[in-house]
């Protein structure tokens, strides 16, 4: 469309020109005419690339005014009391994203929540009248494939009424070696511009123009004032970014240096930001302050209650003290919790095998009693996945039946999980 735009402005121009009286045909040897024909030609190539420029200021300026009228539709937590009554769904279970066994993270949860709470509604209502305001940092704890990540996304619908919208995923999978982890969460990132803006370098080659652009984060909480972050696997992203002292700044890039000897085993610049939005609500960058009064961040972690607290600081030190620290525990699930997680992989399997639209179309599907026992037992016993291991499972049924893909079409299945095998048949 962009360029279908353009094309129309250059012919309606060069249209103007030619019933104006610039004569692209006259005699070359008269030098008034060469002289009006190369103004006339300069003009010609100087108009569209001004009308241009004018298109792309309008085009961008209507996304960002699209953008601006998406925020206003869709921002804001919900009531304090829809909010409240959500997360008491979760508590018992009744929530559309559930969260199985864990009752004393649940009711930690709620603790912790509930203040959260009561302290966004009074920054609301009376704005600027609040005296102290505070971040709102809640981190869970424990041990992969207990429910944490799983409770973040209840949380987050629990809170906003347009979850998909005003809430933002960050796994460690997008952390890299190139930056601090500070830098990449909350600040900038170096980028690549692989667009039309591309250059020669001194070899003359077309080059990639190495460029600084807001952090996913960032601009997340630049759009959104009320939302949600979540950061997963918070432990992993230490690790996996640059640590400081082992990169520099070279022509507003981060370079990395290898033979930094002292530095740390882990990267902590990321709480040091998180120990200012805790005690103030706020952090400051490039000489703005980015206001995160109304942002709830939701960190899982490996970390244990201790490391937490060292890292947090006593009474205050380095701008958040461990009194600010809202902790969530997740114990290792139990065996009842693992058979919700056994029904919840039933039903998921049985409406994608079900699925008149998918590829296998078959008429219904069922589970033998014992192996919805013996599957519980598979989760219950993997203690390096736990409730993981339901993913496992899932894809061993998806291959069992695309061998046989589209020859089960109407058909009534019962699926059979051999506890001792760890296979699956189905008849």
């Amino acid at each position: 469309m962009k360029n279908f735009g353009k094309r129309i402005l250059s012919v309606g121009l060069v249209s103007v020109m030619l019933s104006t009286g610039v004569n692209v045909r006259a005699c070359p040897l008269d030098p008034s005419i060469i002289f009006y024909n190369a103004v006339g030609s300069t003009i010609a190539s100087a108009i569209p690339k001004i009308f241009e420029k004018i298109y792309d200021v309008i085009t961008s300026n209507y996304e960002r005014l699209t953008v601006y009228l998406d925020v206003e539709k869709n921002k804001g937590f919900r009531t304090p009391e829809e909010t409240m009554k959500k997360l008491d769904d979760i508590v018992n279970n009744k929530s559309e994203i559930k969260v199985y066994g864990q009752e004393k993270a649940k009711s930690q949860m709620v603790d912790a929540l509930s203040s959260v709470v009561a302290r966004i509604d009074n920054i609301k209502r009376h704005e600027n009248d609040v005296k102290e305001i505070r971040g709102n940092i809640v981190y869970l704890i424990g041990r992969p494939g207990v429910g944490k990540t799983k409770m973040c996304y209840a949380i987050a619908d629990a809170f906003l009424k347009h979850p998909d919208k005003s809430s933002i995923f960050l796994h460690s999978e997008s952390i890299t070696n190139e930056s601090t982890l500070g830098n990449q969460l909350f600040k900038t990132i170096s980028a690549k511009d692989i667009g039309k803006r591309r250059k020669k370098n001194i070899y003359g080659n077309d080059g990639l123009i190495g460029k600084e652009e807001e952090s996913p984060m960032l601009k997340h909480l630049l759009t959104w004032y009320d939302s949600v972050v979540i950061i997963d696997e918070y432990e992993k992203m230490k690790k996996q970014s640059a640590k400081p002292g082992t990169t520099m700044m070279v022509g507003g890039m981060n370079i990395p240096i290898n033979s930094a000897a002292n530095a740390p085993e882990t990267d902590n610049s990321a709480d040091e930001v998180l120990r200012s939005i805790a005690s103030t609500g706020k952090y400051k960058f490039m000489n703005t302050e980015i206001d995160c009064s109304r942002t709830l961040f939701l960190i899982t972690t490996n970390e244990t209650r201790e490391e937490l607290e060292k890292n947090f600081g006593v009474d205050g030190v380095k701008g958040g003290g461990v009194q600010r620290l809202n902790v969530i525990e997740f114990d290792d699930l139990t065996l009842e919790a693992c058979r919700g997680i056994a029904n919840d992989l039933a039903e998921t399997v049985s409406n994608v095998l079900t699925d008149k639209q998918g590829p296998f179309k078959i008429k219904s599907v069922s589970f033998e009693e014992k192996s919805m026992e013996a599957m519980a037992n598979y989760i219950f016993n993997d203690k390096v996945m736990q409730g993981r291991a339901k993913n496992k499972l899932e894809d061993k049924i998806y291959s069992l039946f695309s061998k046989r893909i589209g020859k089960d079409a109407n058909k009534n299945v019962e699926i059979s999980f051999d506890e001792s095998t760890n296979l699956f048949s189905y008849k």
